[in-house]
């Protein structure tokens, strides 16, 4: 009996230690968790740059018809777009798409054209009846600090029922406005967030979630209101 219990416990503290070995390191993904691969924000940007056609670019009048596209997403995200909407300064805002990295892309060696993806995306503005594109995209940090506590997660009960470590996330999210006429950067945005949080071992993966979600959302906030002063000043100028 004394070692079957001896057994028992051995069995415990190697699942323990396993359950504790897959929650340490650091997770990275976009402001859209499909913003991944060879798709991200900084791909966009640097294929704009590289790709203009020299037509100069007038300043931006307000208000603004506006088209917003968030990389990896079939839409942006409503948070993002009903800050802009609220806002004199947008005459209409219209969602575009602007999906992530396929499973057929990502297997492949071909370099996505980023230059034809912007120009589809202004093409598709025009149609729409937008002047002017923002693009967006960022990416988010996540990971584990174990606190003293951990030691409680040798028995069922200190992992179900004891906060033993926290979940802290970081993120920056970032956007550029293109004239839909010439697919020229006009301007460009950028924002910060972090946010943390206790969890028991069991309850871990939830937590993760919520503070994800939670800094993501409170991002494309942040981007909304940057976008809106960045405007603001722009139009004062003319």
């Amino acid at each position: 009996m004394k070692e079957l219990t001896k057994m028992k416990r051995t069995t415990l503290c190697i699942c323990a230690a396993g359950m504790i070995g897959l929650l340490t390191g650091c997770e990275t993904t976009g402001l859209s968790h499909r913003e991944r691969g060879g798709v991200t924000y900084p791909n966009y940007v640097l294929g704009m740059a590289s790709g203009t056609n020299g037509q100069p670019t007038a300043q931006p009048q307000v208000p603004l018809s506006l088209a917003v596209a968030q990389i990896g997403e079939s839409a942006p995200s409503t948070i993002l777009t009903s800050r802009l909407e609220s806002s004199s300064l947008f005459r209409s805002v219209t969602p575009l798409p602007a999906p992530g990295e396929d499973n057929h892309r990502r297997n492949s060696e071909t370099t996505p054209d980023y230059r034809e993806r912007v120009e589809a995306l202004c093409g598709l503005a025009r149609t729409s009846g937008a002047d002017y594109v923002f693009l967006c995209g960022g990416d988010v940090s996540t990971w584990e600090n174990a606190t003293p506590l951990k030691a409680f997660d040798l028995t069922i009960v200190g992992m179900s029922l004891i906060p033993s470590s926290s979940i802290s996330a970081e993120g920056k999210a970032a956007g550029t406005l293109i004239d839909a006429r010439t697919g020229t950067p006009v301007s460009f945005v950028n924002v910060e967030s972090s946010r943390s949080g206790m969890t028991t071992t069991t309850g871990w993966w939830g937590k993760r979630n919520s503070v994800q979600i939670a800094i993501r959302n409170d991002l494309n906030a942040k981007l909304g209101d940057a976008l809106i002063a960045k405007v603001e000043k722009l139009a004062r100028r003319n």
